[in-house]
């Protein structure tokens, strides 16, 4: 089959797993980010230690209802930081594989970053 255009964009493609959250008394959901949430996410990260709550970030971006409903909004992400750390670590390491954002991808992705070119050529 042959995909189209407006096939691409309104096939749904968000994958939603439970994950077992006992410090927070049930089950939250993760779903598979959008490619701009996974830009976003990587832009943090290669920010360094100026760009803090990475873990929660991710946990914004991935935690949903079981329909695939984002729970909460990127103004959510300092109070999801301050929320326990180990509740957090579990929804982060569930997006995290769901997402196949591996330690592996993440350091070659780092690795890229930082031997991609720059937009400044050097010339006028």
């Amino acid at each position: 089959m042959t995909l189209t255009r407006d096939h691409i964009l309104s096939v749904p493609d968000f994958e939603v797993r439970p994950v077992a959250v006992p410090e927070w008394g049930g089950t939250v959901y993760v779903r598979t980010i959008t490619g701009g949430q996974a830009e976003q996410y990587y832009a943090a990260l290669r920010g360094g230690a100026s760009d803090r709550n990475v873990m929660a970030r991710l946990v914004a971006y991935a935690a949903c209802d079981e329909r695939g409903n984002l729970l909460f909004r990127p103004e959510d992400i300092d109070a999801l930081a301050a929320r326990s750390f180990r509740a957090l670590e579990r929804v982060f390491d569930a997006a995290m594989q769901l997402n196949g954002m591996t330690d592996e991808a993440v350091e070659a992705e780092e690795k890229n970053s930082a031997t991609a070119p720059t937009s400044d050529s050097g010339t006028d």
